[in-house]
C-alpha cells in the first residue's frame, strides 16, 4: 500500500518549497522565491503556459474554460470577516509555469474567514495540475490535463465531463467524485470516498483506504478487481468469476485495486 503523502501537523509542498505548519489554530505559511510574485487578481496571455502549483489553505478552488488564449486568477473573501490584508492573491508565472499563493510568508488563524480561488484557462491540454490544500471544494469541468495530483486533509474534489490520464488524490478525509475519461488514478484516503464513472475503454485504479467507499462505473470492456479488505464488501451489477479476493468480468481492461480496512468496492457496467 503507497504511503499517505500528506503529513500533520506539517503540510509540505514539495513541488514548490511550500510549508504549512499548524500550531493550535494558527497556519504558518512559508515559500520561496516570495518577491517574483504579483498580488491581487490578474489576467496573463500566453501560449507557453503547461503547468499549475496551487497552494491554497482555505476556500474552494474552481477552474472555468475562457474562449480566448488568456488565463485569468481570481479571489474573493466568502465569510463576514475579511481576511489580514497579507492573505491576498499571490501568482508568479515562471515561464511555463504558475506558481499560486494565498499570501505573503507568515502565521495566519483561518478559523474565521475563508478565501475561494477561480483560475479561467483556454481549452487546451495542460500537462499538469498540482493543488496543495487544507479544506475547500475543487472543482473542475470540460478538462483536458495530462497529470492532476491534489493533496488535502478535507477537500472535496469533483470533476465534470474531464478528460485526464493520470490523477493522484492524498487526503485525510476527502471525497472525490469523477465524471469523464481516465486512464490512471492512484487514491490514497483515511476515510475519503470515491465515485468514478469512466468514459475510458482502459484504466488502472489503485486505492487505500481506511473506512471509504469505492464506487466504480464503466461503459465499455470488462474488468478484474480485487478489494483487500477486513470487513468490506463486493458488488457488482454483472455476472463475474471470483478467484480468492479477485474478481473478473469478461476481457479485463480495467484492472481495479483496493486495499481498505472497512471500505468496500462496487462496480457498475451501464
Amino acid at each position: 500500500m503507497e504511503k499517505l503523502k500528506l503529513l500533520l501537523p506539517i503540510f509540505i509542498c514539495a513541488l514548490t518549497s511550500c510549508t504549512y505548519s499548524f500550531i493550535g489554530s494558527n497556519s504558518e505559511i512559508k515559500y520561496e522565491n516570495s518577491d517574483q510574485y504579483e498580488d491581487g487578481d490578474r489576467s496573463y496571455s500566453s501560449s507557453k503556459i503547461t503547468d499549475f502549483n496551487i497552494n491554497w489553505i482555505s476556500g474552494s478552488i474552481k477552474f472555468v474554460i475562457n474562449n480566448d488564449n488568456v488565463y485569468t486568477f481570481k479571489s474573493n473573501d466568502v465569510t463576514k470577516n475579511p481576511a489580514p490584508e497579507k492573505l491576498v492573491l499571490r501568482t508568479w508565472i515562471n515561464e511555463c509555469v504558475v506558481n499560486i499563493q494565498i499570501g505573503y510568508p507568515g502565521t495566519y488563524n483561518f478559523n474565521n474567514f475563508e478565501k475561494n480561488l477561480e483560475i479561467g484557462v483556454p481549452k487546451k491540454l495542460i500537462n499538469t495540475i498540482s493543488i496543495n490544500t487544507v479544506a475547500g471544494q475543487i472543482e473542475s469541468n470540460n478538462f483536458d490535463v495530462n497529470t492532476f495530483i491534489i493533496n488535502s486533509v478535507s477537500s472535496d474534489c469533483t470533476f465534470k465531463n474531464s478528460n485526464i490520464n493520470t490523477l493522484k488524490h492524498h487526503t485525510v478525509s476527502g471525497n472525490l467524485n469523477f465524471n469523464g475519461s481516465l486512464n490512471h488514478m492512484v487514491i490514497n484516503s483515511t476515510g475519503g470516498n470515491v465515485s468514478c464513472e469512466n468514459y475510458s475503454n482502459n484504466s488502472t485504479v489503485s486505492v487505500n483506504t481506511v473506512s471509504g467507499e469505492t464506487n466504480y462505473t464503466f461503459n465499455n470492456g470488462g474488468f478484474v478487481a480485487s478489494l483487500n479488505t477486513v470487513s468490506g464488501h463486493f458488488y457488482s451489477n454483472v455476472e463475474y468469476t471470483t478467484n480468492n479476493n479477485t474478481y473478473t468480468y469478461s476481457e479485463p481492461s480495467h484492472n481495479i485495486e483496493v486495499n481498505s480496512t472497512s471500505g468496500g468496492l462496487s462496480i457498475y457496467k451501464k
